[in-house]
């Protein structure tokens, strides 16, 4: 049976967003036929021939012949829909719709299993509103039954379609949305992203995490600020949850950095940020961290034993020391000890850049022995070597002489000193004097050879 009942004669687009085209499909093969396999064996047959009936009693009357014999090579009259007959289909999609719920899609290619989703899709497009109810309804139960990849088992049968497929099918339903179903578009790309995360594919969607989510939450679809916020928090924890930290934090801080909001859930996802910046192995930049450019952080419900926390390590010196309430369960005590450490190491060679710093006075900062036996120095020399592999500092060890010589140190603190500003003047100032001097020499040795010339070619003229 053609689906002439459920199609245009032509291409046809829904908003520009996409576009479908009808190759002479069949309804009962590409739709009915696909789901009935997913159903008991025994009421295959039934399934097909119901859905098919009721297709066949939605198609609108056939028009009547002309009847005049002058007219005959005229082009026949279109098939128009009535009210009656479109109401019809509309009940045939939305029992075909209704019967995937819950249901594994036994496709035997991918070709076939996008196929059927393209046409259960522009049925959808083409029959509803996107105002209506069941629009959203129908749009989500396709959705499901797109990402349902276990059988009625529980197990996940290895079989098509593939992954990729499904992540197609979904991201074509995504991108077919208007504009103007923000809430629809929202739940589908929550979707899709614990969709590809739950099969370790997170790669999937980390594009348009990076390059969009934000946009689109904030600009494009104007999501009201708590559900926006219950939106990043989940895609937050997501990637957390796989080992995906800088992406997460990534995304924390440019959400936080565009949302004006300071409400108690925003405050939560600052509160996010800050945690996991201190928990994460290779995060030492606290600097930035600041009101100015994260509202939220002085957000009046903002934890005030985090907001203490943070200081510490944006402001670090010798006496530095964790405060007693941490503000997070997810913080441990002693790696954040460990951080604080290496964090104040750097903090004492900003000013040393160029010079020496001997062991004691590294001890002495980090809060560790320097040790007088034949392993004198060991555990300073290890806090060293782990700040040159966090990058906070580069430099070079001498253990005849026990001190350190530093070359660059990466900065930690919030703010720049005058004793900081007094050093790097002196070191421009010996810039300065090392390319004049270099200027002289060079010019010096440019006018001795342009001397030697002026002797050489009178010598060869006379």
């Amino acid at each position: 049976m053609s689906t002439d009942a459920f199609t245009d004669d032509f291409t046809h687009s829904h908003g520009g967003r996409c576009f479908f085209v009808a190759v002479d499909p069949a309804f009962d093969d590409q739709a009915t036929t696909l789901v009935a396999r997913s159903r008991p064996e025994a009421d295959r047959q039934q399934f097909i021939a119901h859905l098919s009936s009721l297709a066949k009693d939605a198609l609108p009357p056939s028009p009547q012949p002309n009847g005049d014999a002058e007219h005959d090579d005229d082009e026949p009259k279109k098939v128009q829909d009535t009210p009656e007959t479109r109401e019809r289909k509309r009940q045939v999609v939305a029992e075909l719709v209704a019967s995937v719920d819950g249901v594994r899609l036994e496709a035997q290619s991918d070709r076939e299993f996008e196929g059927f989703a393209n046409l259960v899709l522009s049925l959808v497009l083409g029959l509803y509103d996107a105002e209506e109810e069941q629009y959203s309804q129908l749009v989500r139960q396709l959705a499901s039954a797109l990402t349902l990849i276990e059988s009625s088992s529980g197990l996940r049968a290895n079989v098509n379609p593939s992954l990729a497929a499904r992540y197609t099918s979904l991201a074509t339903v995504f991108n077919s949305l208007p504009a103007s179903a923000t809430s629809l578009r929202l739940a589908l790309f929550r979707s899709l992203v614990a969709f590809t995360a739950k099969n370790d594919d997170t790669s999937v969607v980390l594009p348009a995490l990076k390059d969009s989510f934000v946009s689109w939450l904030l600009d494009e679809w104007q999501v009201e600020s708590d559900l926006a916020d219950e939106a990043v928090l989940e895609v937050v924890d997501t990637l957390v949850s796989k080992g995906l930290t800088n992406e997460a934090l990534a995304l924390l801080r440019s959400y936080l950095a565009k949302t004006k909001s300071t409400s108690d859930s925003t405050a939560r996802l600052a509160a996010k940020l800050v945690t996991l910046s201190l928990s994460a192995n290779d995060v030492y930049d606290f600097a930035s961290l600041v009101p100015s450019t994260y509202p939220s952080l002085s957000a009046s419900s903002f934890p005030s034993s985090l907001s203490s926390l943070l200081k510490t390590f944006q402001s670090p010196s010798s006496s530095s020391s964790l405060p007693s309430d941490l503000g997070s369960s997810d913080l441990d005590r002693d790696a954040l000890e460990t951080k604080l450490r290496l964090i104040k190491l750097a903090h004492v060679c900003a000013d040393r850049v160029g010079q020496s710093v001997s062991y004691d006075e590294i001890a002495k900062a980090v809060g560790v022995e320097a040790g007088a036996a034949a392993d004198e120095g060991e555990e300073v020399e290890t806090f060293v070597i782990d700040a040159i592999r966090a990058s906070l500092l580069q430099g070079r060890l001498s253990q005849p002489t026990q001190t350190l010589y530093i070359t660059r140190v990466s900065p930690t603190s919030s703010s720049f000193t005058a004793e900081q500003w007094k050093t790097v003047q002196a070191r421009l100032e010996d810039w300065k004097g090392a390319v004049e001097r270099i200027r002289g020499s060079v010019e010096k040795g440019l006018s001795g050879a342009a001397g030697r010339k002026e002797v050489s070619v009178g010598g060869a003229e006379e």
